[in-house]
This record gives C-alpha cells, sequence and structure tokens, in this order.
C-alpha cells in the first residue's frame, strides 16, 4: 500500500509538471515492484515510458548501479551540451578551424594537435574564452566532435586520437616501417619518436595503420608489431 501510494504520487507530479530539466531515479524492492506491476500496469507503464524517469529494481539490498551509470550520463552529456552551446559560437569555431587546417595544408607541418588547434583559435578569436580547449569539448560532445572530424576528413587530412595528420605523411611512414621490417614494437615507437610523433599515440597509430600488436606481457621490447593491412 505504502509503495502505491508513493507511485501514484510521482504519476500526478509527472503528469502536471513539465519540465525537460526534471530527472527521477526509483529505486524498488524487486518483489514489491513485481507485485504492484501486476496489479497496476496503467500507471507503472505511465512512468516507464518517460525518457527522463529510471526505474531500477534490487535484491538482497544490492542495487545495479550499471542500470543507474548510463542514466546519469545522459544526464551528464546534455547539461554538457547545453553548456556548450551558451558558452561558444559553434558555427564561428568549426569555420575557423576549417581555416586553420587549410593553412595547416600548405604548411610545412606534418601534425597538429586539436590543443594546438585550441591556442591557434584563442589567438585569433579574442571573443574565446581562455579556458576553451577543443580536446575536452569534442570528447564530452558528440555532435561535435563528429563536426570537427568532418571538416578533418572533407580536406584530406586524418585524425588519430588528438593528433591531425597529413595523410601522406602517415602514409609514408607507414610504408617506411615495412621497408625496413620493423617487426619489434619498440623499434617501431622509437621509429615513431624519430618521426616527432607523441609517445601518446604510437600504439593507436601503428594500429590505425594497419599493424597488429601481439603483446608479450607489457614489455614493448619483447612485443610485435605485424602489417595485417591489405
Amino acid at each position: 500500500e505504502y509503495l502505491e501510494r508513493k507511485i501514484q504520487k510521482i504519476v500526478q507530479v509527472i503528469e502536471n509538471y513539465n519540465n525537460n530539466n526534471f530527472y527521477m531515479i526509483l529505486i524498488i524492492n524487486n518483489e514489491n515492484l513485481a507485485t504492484y506491476a501486476t496489479n497496476h500496469t496503467h500507471h507503472l507503464s505511465s512512468i516507464i515510458n518517460k525518457g527522463n524517469i529510471l526505474i531500477v529494481s534490487y535484491k538482497n539490498e544490492s542495487i545495479p548501479f550499471k542500470e543507474v551509470i548510463p542514466f546519469l550520463k545522459t544526464i551528464e552529456k546534455k547539461y554538457m551540451d547545453n553548456s556548450l552551446e551558451n558558452r561558444i559560437d559553434k558555427n564561428m569555431i568549426l569555420q575557423e578551424t576549417d581555416r586553420i587546417l587549410n593553412e595547416f595544408i600548405g604548411s610545412p607541418m606534418a601534425h597538429i594537435t586539436l590543443r594546438d588547434l585550441s591556442e591557434n583559435l584563442k589567438s585569433t578569436q579574442k571573443e574565446i574564452e581562455p579556458s576553451f580547449n577543443l580536446e575536452e569539448i569534442a570528447e564530452n560532445n558528440s555532435e561535435f566532435k563528429r563536426s570537427i572530424e568532418d571538416i578533418i576528413r572533407s580536406i584530406g587530412l586524418t585524425i588519430v586520437k588528438d593528433t591531425v595528420f597529413k595523410e601522406t605523411f602517415v602514409k609514408e611512414n607507414c610504408k617506411e616501417l615495412r621497408d625496413k621490417k620493423i617487426e619489434n614494437l619498440k623499434d617501431a615507437c622509437d621509429f615513431l619518436t624519430i618521426k616527432k610523433i607523441s609517445e601518446r599515440i604510437h600504439i593507436d597509430l601503428l594500429i590505425f595503420m594497419g599493424f597488429k600488436i601481439y603483446w608479450d606481457g607489457l614489455d614493448y621490447s619483447k612485443s610485435k608489431v605485424v602489417f595485417s593491412q591489405q
């Protein structure tokens, strides 16, 4: 009866409260929920069908947080997106990014990081706040990330993690690694270091190039790289 009264009250609140920023997580004992679902299908379905309401059932006082975490991440993403809209002019950022990358194509540089792009944007656009971080925004906003990646690919560039490369640079280094018959992971990473590529993306870049890594524990010097892309 207690659960019935509470859910009926929640249903009334939901039906009379129209707010996109309203979220609720209901954590209910599995046995009680099953009983209520059998006797009050209509009331329960009116809650379950709401995207901003999450019902989680538990047994033996153990709450399954694996259902709660994705729900919280959805809320977080929404607020991140709203924050982005309020903080920056997205169209201006995308246009300036396109301009900077086109200048990069004509430069002797072979790669540029998203951090470099951020600093370049801040130096040319005074209205951009000092804390602006293109990499962080891309990580937290999938739509914005896709827009950046679309620009990168549309002008013949490649992105691996946080670094934008000229495609010719990637292909030339891939060919050189293969021609040198480098099969040791440490040797491959040393080769990339000589090319002034950040250690943070060595593994990702090798995989992007088409190399398969056969790990021997965590020891780079004993691990192998084999080109697998046909």
